[in-house]
């Protein structure tokens, strides 16, 4: 009696968007307010949730334009800055903030009912609804990121109504889903430029489904009409993007005189340190971690810090003995620390702190090239594959984001074992099922290969392709990482159940 009861309340018709959605809704509220109650840091007076370095490079521009006319600094894509445009038009900094917040809050309960009706549709299957929309429901890990104002939020909840847009395309051939799935697409690219790969995807898809629709032994005039049109459905796929970042190329053009298609180092506000990529590279080249917010990166031992960065320690022999090349030693390493400490001494000596700068750029390029030439396998397989990949996947941070709650006592403890194991295991299943999925889909079902290739996509850029080991970065791939786990999930105990 009471198994039929919680069956009809809690597995109600997927067709019941109100229901779901507004159950989404109220549990995602619980981490939020958690949070909320727990007073995360933040340096916006009356604002709720929490803020770090990167928040005020998404909001100073729109305050900016605002008081003086100019959107500056321009090194990030206003894909954030917009929405806080919209509330800043009428509101103060706080109370735009916390409209921020809320809003962010809502697409995210939304975009649950959204994306376990994907897993429906991509599947042709009702149990993966429920075990999609339950997992990513009492996910803490990506909850946790509705509280803060951040991209990651935004731009999961525009990716999943992008793919779902482009999803329900090839069920209702209605040209409108198009136009959709590219806007907001569009607004992932303009959180995340690094996602503008997933647009070609799409395009890829596009096509390609249309072509495993012909039949096999059809003439060769039949054959083309299944792209009769085709043209036009690229255009308005790809539309959205091409008004607005048409708009934002030209602004870019009429600002700096140069062809900005998305974004550009030369605009960082560290665009002064250009010997900082250099930097950068050289310690990604044998697998170490450059991200700012890493409290043992090894930028800190080179002395390099910016406002926002964990205060510098003496990291003493810190450095892996197993990095060095004919071209540099350690005792190079330390001339490097004392040229940086130099450029920070001299730094308002314009072209003095210029030549430094140029010599230790060249250095570290120096040292970076001899180690692709000289230890090939480090620096190709070891650091990108046992070195930023785990960091990435498994590192300090994914351990601060289980303690989120702070939960007193035993609950503490427990709570904390309880999200840890969640998250290996959603991440075990996940990327498991999404490699399965990625063979499948491109055997039989295109739209397969797209729900398994966003995480295979996201983590390669990130943690192979650019060696970035901060895990927030593995944020907007989550849901669909959690629809391969609940694919899964699914086939095992169907494999169970028919034997």
């Amino acid at each position: 009696m009471i198994q039929q009861k919680l069956k009809s309340i809690f597995l109600k018709d997927p067709a019941k968007p109100w229901f779901w959605i507004v159950l989404g809704i109220l549990v995602k509220g619980l981490p939020l307010l958690f949070l909320l109650h727990n007073y995360p840091p933040s340096d916006i007076p009356g604002f709720w949730g929490a803020t770090m370095t990167d928040t005020h490079t998404y909001l100073a521009p729109i305050d900016n334009l605002l008081q003086n006319g100019t959107y500056s600094p321009d090194y990030r894509m206003p894909g954030y800055g917009f929405v806080y445009l919209v509330f800043r038009f009428v509101f103060s900094q706080a109370i735009a903030c916390n409209l921020l917040l809320i809003f962010q809050f809502i697409l995210g309960g939304i975009s649950v009912y959204y994306l376990a009706l994907i897993a429906k549709k991509v599947f042709n299957c009702t149990p993966i609804f429920y075990v999609t929309y339950f997992i990513f429901l009492f996910s803490t890990y990506s909850n946790f990121y509705d509280g803060w104002l951040l991209t990651e939020s935004f731009c999961t909840s525009a990716l999943i109504f992008a793919i779902w847009f482009f999803v329900n395309y090839f069920e209702k051939e209605e040209k409108k889903h198009l136009i959709f799935s590219g806007l907001f697409l569009t607004w992932v690219i303009f959180l995340r430029p690094v996602f503008a790969p997933i647009y070609l995807i799409l395009l890829v898809i596009l096509i390609f489904k249309r072509r495993s629709q012909t039949p096999k032994g059809a003439l060769s005039s039949t054959i083309q009409s299944p792209f009769r049109g085709l043209g036009q459905k690229i255009l308005l796929l790809i539309l959205p993007f091409l008004i607005c970042d048409g708009i934002w190329v030209t602004r870019n053009y009429q600002k700096h005189n140069e062809l900005i298609f998305l974004t550009s180092a030369k605009l960082a506000p560290r665009a002064e340190y250009i010997y900082e990529p250099a930097l950068s590279n050289f310690i990604r080249s044998w697998g170490g971690s450059a991200d700012f917010t890493d409290n043992k990166t090894p930028l800190l031992w080179f002395g390099f810090h910016l406002d926002g960065m964990p205060d510098p320690k003496d990291y003493k022999d810190s450095l892996p003995d197993y990095i060095y090349t004919s071209k540099f030693n350690k005792d190079s390493l330390i001339e490097i620390k004392v040229l940086i400490s130099m450029i920070n001494y001299v730094a308002s000596s314009g072209n003095v702190n210029l030549v430094y700068q140029k010599a230790l750029k060249a250095r570290l390029d120096r040292y970076t090239q001899s180690i692709k030439e000289e230890k090939p396998f480090l620096y190709y397989i070891q650091a990108p594959f046992f070195h930023c990949l785990p960091r990435f996947l498994f590192g300090p941070e994914v351990k601060y984001y289980t303690k989120r709650f702070q939960l007193p006592g035993i609950v503490g403890y427990l709570s904390e074992i309880g999200f840890t194991i969640f998250y290996y295991l959603v991440l075990g299943f996940g990327l498991l099922g999404s490699l399965l999925l990625f063979c499948r889909g491109l055997k039989y079902n295109s739209l397969i290969l797209l729900i398994s290739i966003i995480p295979l996509y996201t983590i390669a850029i990130h943690a192979l392709i650019l060696r970035v080991t901060s895990n927030r970065f593995l944020m907007p791939c989550w849901p669909f990482i959690l629809v391969c786990a609940a694919y899964l999930l699914i086939s095992i105990f169907e494999r169970k159940k028919a034997k």
